[in-house]
């Protein structure tokens, strides 16, 4: 089973002051699945995502992403996945995180299997779009890129804050003919089954210091 899990070291010691200020804030498509449906891609330079926008309130923590893949040969091992910020339809900035390469183990059999990434610990802004991107361009550009992502069959009513799929044009232009085919057309705008899970930003080690401190002064009689 594919399953990518990116550590972060921070987690662990955030997680108890993160945790119990508030709960979490999870904005997902997986209800709209119906286990079927998806999205083929193919290509030599294959750059696709998903975007989304951070809901308001205080879980601007970004700390896991969850989504279904079936990644063919010759594309296992080369496709990475990204998260950018998104100024109008342009990335802005360096990638605010990138993966590892994602190897499927497994035969090319159209069968999706989850890749998870954990304890992200992004500190993103309320109302800013982001993209989620998958992409082979720094691995083996001239392979194939054969993979397919679990689509919704139509647009997530349950996912107000899933924008649109994006696809090539966001790291290098590429001549027509060597841009993603979507192999699946005549369809309904879809979007990616994703699950994003939002945590609030973890307190401050000084403001943590302070409340420690007031906790142990005595009392006054």
């Amino acid at each position: 089973m594919l399953k990518s899990v990116i550590p972060s070291a921070a987690a662990a010691a955030l997680a108890c002051s993160a945790a119990p200020l508030h709960g979490q804030t999870i904005v997902s498509s997986f209800p709209d699945w119906d286990g079927s449906h998806r999205l083929s891609f193919i290509g030599r330079h294959m750059v696709v995502g998903q975007t989304f926008t951070l809901p308001a309130g205080p879980d601007t923590t970004l700390a896991s992403v969850r989504t279904m893949m079936d990644i063919a040969p010759p594309a296992s091992g080369n496709i990475r996945f990204y998260i950018y910020a998104l100024a109008g339809n342009q990335l802005s900035g360096p990638a605010l995180f990138r993966s590892d390469p994602l190897v499927d183990p497994g035969a090319p059999d159209f069968t999706f299997t989850p890749v998870e990434y954990t304890g992200l610990n992004l500190q993103l802004t309320a109302g800013q779009t982001y993209a989620l991107l998958f992409s082979n361009m720094e691995g083996a550009p001239n392979a194939m890129a054969n993979t397919s992502f679990a689509a919704t069959p139509s647009l997530a009513a349950a996912s107000p804050y899933l924008g649109s799929i994006v696809g090539n044009g966001f790291f290098t232009p590429q001549p027509l003919s060597e841009t993603v085919v979507v192999v699946t057309a005549g369809v309904a705008p879809r979007d990616f089954v994703l699950e994003l899970t939002f945590v609030p930003a973890p307190m401050p080690a000084a403001a943590l210091g302070l409340g420690a401190m007031a906790l142990l002064r005595p009392r006054r009689r």
